[in-house]
């Protein structure tokens, strides 16, 4: 049971002594490229609640990038965000204030701290049908497909234009 928990034995070793030489020949072009591949989510989330003013940009790029890089350390790979990014579409489509983000991003990381530590994440698996999982990520897509259309749609005689009709 040691080892489950999230800073113990030599989890917290390695966030401590990095092993340079290992670093550098792992590090390829399709590591480079990796690192980068959430940022087609992350920024147009991050851009949209900022337009909504449910965050503040600039904070919001340094903690993400500083918990990446703990997290890469940690585990050798940055760990996806997704129910972060589910907060975001959320607050973006019903339009929440900065608070209310705020206290949905602390208490889902707080039921799934305590999710990861007592291995209950199998359990929840094993509980919500794959078929729930689909059908919230169609409903929160099409949510945010709407939006998405409002906006374009406020835009006025720009959309008229062929670079905007084909987003």
């Amino acid at each position: 049971m040691k080892g489950k928990f999230l800073l113990v034995g030599p989890k917290l070793n390695r966030l401590f002594r990095l092993d340079w030489g290992s670093f550098r020949q792992e590090l390829s072009f399709s590591e480079i490229s990796g690192a980068f591949g959430d940022l087609g989510t992350f920024l147009p989330l991050l851009l949209a609640l900022s337009d909504v003013d449910a965050v503040e940009s600039s904070p919001a790029l340094l903690w993400a990038g500083v918990f990446n890089v703990l997290t890469g350390m940690l585990w050798d790979s940055p760990m996806p965000v997704q129910p972060m990014k589910t907060i975001s579409a959320v607050a973006i489509t019903e339009g929440l204030t900065a608070i209310e983000v705020v206290g949905a991003g602390l208490g889902v990381g707080i039921v799934i701290t305590i999710l990861g530590i007592t291995g209950g994440v199998d359990i929840v698996n094993w509980l919500v049908p794959i078929s729930v999982v689909r059908g919230l990520q169609l409903g929160l897509g099409l949510s945010m497909m709407s939006r998405g259309i409002e906006y374009i749609s406020n835009l006025g005689s720009f959309i008229g234009q062929a670079d905007c009709i084909f987003l």
